[in-house]
């Protein structure tokens, strides 16, 4: 009779100590695994769903219109935008260059679209349409562009970019360049330009025109697709 009650203690002291723990279990939401050392949590799954999306520099480059076959640099590549202006990287800052003329850099975009103006590229704000270095830039990226008609986009010719590289040997801010540099420019792609296609008819427009230009660009609202 006593080993039966000894074992009938003991079995409900095994009974209590189970409820004890299946209690602390429940009430506490979380059981630690000893074998792992993880924690699980009742009713929250962590996925690759549930965490942010990495943040991407993904936009287009504007100058009075968006600019095509702009060189972009970013995490040490190399690209060119696409037919509508677009670049894409995983990540700030990207820097902007025609051959061996670096144009600027930016670390995000600054404004409520996708759009990099040359003003933000140059580190000026967005509404600065009328800055003289701003001006200066729209000017040479239209001088640029294959047909010199900045009305149906801008597309940098490779011809242009052969010049300024045959030009300017090694990497130059474009702010850093002098006005003979440019004129020198501007006279060997207008050449150049002109006798790779017919439609090409470079017309330098003065600085209320380019303002105007500029200031149209960004009263507009610019998304990647």
């Amino acid at each position: 009779m006593k080993n039966i009650g000894l074992k009938n203690i003991v079995s409900l002291l095994m009974f209590l100590l189970t409820l004890l723990f299946v209690g602390c279990g429940e009430g506490g939401g979380a059981a630690s695994s000893v074998a792992t050392g993880e924690t699980f949590v009742e009713n929250e799954t962590t996925t690759t769903e549930n965490l942010p999306a990495a943040s991407r520099a993904t936009g287009i480059y504007v100058d009075a219109a968006p600019v095509s076959n702009l060189t972009y640099v970013c995490e040490g590549k190399e690209a060119q935008t696409d037919a509508d202006g677009g670049f894409s990287c995983s990540e700030f800052p990207v820097s902007f260059y025609v051959g061996h003329i670096k144009i600027g850099e930016v670390t995000s975009l600054p404004n409520q679209d996708a759009a990099i103006f040359s003003q933000n590229a140059l580190s000026l704000p967005t509404i600065a349409t009328r800055h003289p270095l701003a001006v200066k830039l729209s000017t040479f990226l239209n001088l640029l562009d294959s047909d010199a008609n900045s009305t149906n986009g801008i597309a940098i010719s490779e011809e242009s970019v052969s010049v300024i590289n045959n030009t300017v040997t090694q990497e130059t801010a474009f702010e850093k360049l002098s006005d003979t540099q440019l004129k020198t420019l501007e006279d060997q792609i207008k050449n150049t330009n002109a006798k790779m296609a017919s439609s090409y008819q470079f017309v330098p427009l003065n600085e209320d025109e380019i303002t105007k230009m500029l200031s149209i660009a960004i009263s507009k609202s610019y998304h990647v697709n």
